[in-house]
């Protein structure tokens, strides 16, 4: 299983968010996965994101991250996270 590291560019795009909301997340909600200036670390953000912020989100959001992810990544994008998912328990 392979971490995916991200810029805070390739993390707007796959969440649909400004960057400044990427940051709002990080100092104000408590988001992990920054790993330094312009870097990210995908799972835990999804992680966070799937737990903490889907609640609220419109109906389609998160359908439309995984397609997002999947046409980026590739197919095995979701056992690559539930593979990571299981190796943080």
């Amino acid at each position: 299983m392979m971490e995916k590291i991200l810029t805070t560019a390739e993390m707007c795009e796959i969440f649909d968010v400004t960057d400044r909301t990427l940051r709002r997340w990080k100092n104000e909600d408590r988001c992990p996965g920054c790993l330094g200036k312009n870097s990210w670390s995908l799972f835990p953000v999804l992680e966070w994101w799937l737990g903490c912020r889907s609640y609220d989100a419109p109906i389609g959001v998160e359908e439309r991250i995984w397609r997002r992810m999947e046409t980026k990544y590739g197919d095995e994008i979701f056992e690559d996270y539930m593979d990571w998912s299981e190796s943080e328990e």
